[in-house]
């Protein structure tokens, strides 16, 4: 279910947002703040078969620019309720939730009977009842991990765009340029909410078509957890992108590596110990890949995007994120105390897709335990690697809109 957050190009504010999808976004909306682009770091440039490095161009000021976005499965703050304009692009029938209209033009607030339609409870969380393949809690403690998870990005990254975003949405025309997030969660990168942002609540995996050719950047971060086909995803992007479009992709693989970069092995169906994060992740990977999530989709998402046609310029990264940070020292020490708190609230956020699962409420208590213990007193770092894929569309590529697998 997603958040679209859009805004009108003729209001008082320049920028008009949309966001979809599971994921998090966080700062303002304007994008006046958005002078930090995706990294000070050298990175790969991928272009066809050429590899060169790729240094991140300097910053840029806000452009007028329409963003739309839109979250998958969290339930919006009581601060933001207030500015949520649409509520749904969903047929408001909860017993034949595959039936979908149209993105809605009407502005419907999101009452607290809504939101008992929208929300299920599941061992203390909130859910959302609109997606069965993403099984993470929609509540205030999980936007609240998201917001500080966000930060924490910015501070890994080095900054929260990717060069291209401010070439790509420069315009003298207020409102003409438009970013789509899917997999929202929470609107994150936009805090500043204009007036004529609007939100929408979806599921990805009923496909983008009502979305095709009418926005200039589409962003996605850790939402593989819900999308049944990510390269397939990938597919709708393509068409949502208009000509000289910015897709910009981030996702994490589910594993567990040790300080030398190899995986940490753990099996299911061996008693419970450790490492115990890595049980816990081992444990998660096995609950998302039943609940039909893509858990191998970050691992793909280099080769998907510079072996589609409809994409130039590709520019991979990778941050290895110290998820139990023993002796790392490669980030700055407020880097460290955020992961604690975004691994932490994890680890309380994987309780209802794990005990859905099959893991008895008494062995998650004890891999809880254990793993809290791990992440504060452990000497042995573990890791997981995040990869970050952009590109952009290219000019002279036409798409069919229709193609083999489109019906999820």
């Amino acid at each position: 279910m997603p958040f679209n957050y859009e805004s009108d190009s003729d209001s008082d504010s320049d920028t008009d947002l949309e966001l979809v999808g599971e994921d998090e976004v966080r700062e303002d909306v304007n994008m006046g703040d958005a002078h930090s682009e995706w990294g000070t770091n050298t990175s790969f440039h991928y272009d066809g078969a050429s590899v060169a490095s790729h240094p991140s161009s300097s910053a840029y000021p806000g452009p007028p620019s329409t963003i739309q976005s839109a979250s998958t499965s969290f339930q919006a703050s009581s601060a933001q309720q207030s500015n949520l304009s649409s509520f749904t692009s969903y047929e408001q029938n909860v017993e034949e939730p595959v039936s979908r209209s149209a993105s809605p033009s009407s502005v419907i607030s999101i009452t607290e009977s809504l939101e008992t339609r929208i929300y299920r409870y599941e061992h203390g969380r909130s859910l959302n009842n609109y997606s069965d393949v993403y099984r993470l809690p929609a509540d205030e403690e999980e936007l609240s991990r998201l917001d500080k998870q966000h930060l924490m990005f910015i501070d890994i990254m080095g900054a929260k765009y990717p060069p291209p975003m401010g070439p790509i949405l420069e315009s003298s025309i207020p409102g003409e340029k438009k970013v789509l997030d899917l997999g929202a969660g929470n609107g994150a990168c936009v805090t500043q909410l204009p007036p004529n942002f609007r939100s929408e609540v979806d599921d990805i995996n009923m496909g983008l078509q009502h979305f095709y050719d009418k926005f200039d950047v589409v962003h996605c971060r850790l939402i593989a957890s819900g999308i049944k086909d990510y390269q397939l995803l990938i597919e709708h992007i393509s068409r949502v992108l208009r000509p000289g479009g910015l897709i910009e992709l981030a996702e994490f693989d589910f594993t567990i590596y040790d300080g030398y970069r190899n995986r940490v092995k753990v099996s299911t169906r061996d008693p419970i110990g450790p490492p115990w994060f890595a049980t816990f992740m081992a444990h998660i990977n096995e609950a998302v890949l039943a609940s039909g999530g893509d858990v191998d989709a970050a691992s793909h998402l280099l080769n998907w995007i510079r072996n589609h046609e409809a994409f130039e310029n590709v520019v991979y990264r990778e941050f290895w994120l110290p998820v139990v940070p023993g002796h790392d020292n490669m980030y700055h020490e407020n880097v460290y105390t955020r992961m604690k708190d975004d691994v932490l609230s994890f680890l309380k956020a994987g309780k209802p897709l794990l005990l859905g699962n099959g893991v008895l409420e008494e062995e998650f208590d004890i891999i809880e335990q254990h793993a809290i213990r791990e992440i504060h007193e452990s000497e042995i770092a573990q890791y997981t690697r995040l990869q970050c894929v952009y590109a952009t569309k290219r000019y002279d590529v036409v798409l069919s809109e229709t193609f083999a697998g489109q019906e999820y």
